[in-house]
């Protein structure tokens, strides 16, 4: 699984934009990154996967598939979805 792929199953839920801005990068290039246009730096990396609450190595890693492992909860995102759906899924690997 790419990061491509990992980066569109984390984000369905939330708006793409919000994922930027909690990550601290451009939104236009979080959108480059998903269609494949631009790899992205370990520092992006990184403040994706603290922004997601993922393990930065388990996001780039294209051996490591679905679930994600969990480092912590998704920071403040703006998600137009109930509580419940922020439960984990079922199998999710969570770290701690």
């Amino acid at each position: 699984m790419t990061i491509r792929e990992k980066l569109a199953k984390l984000t369905r839920l939330y708006k793409k934009k919000a994922v930027a801005i909690a990550a601290g990068i451009d939104p236009v290039t979080l959108r480059s990154i998903m269609v494949g246009k631009r790899e992205p730096s370990l520092k992006v990396v990184k403040a994706l996967a603290r922004a997601l609450g993922v393990d930065a190595g388990w996001l780039i890693s294209d051996l490591q598939g679905w679930p994600p492992v969990r480092v912590a909860e998704p920071g403040d995102l703006g998600a137009d979805i109930g509580e419940s759906a922020k439960a984990e899924p079922a199998g999710a690997v969570v770290a701690g």
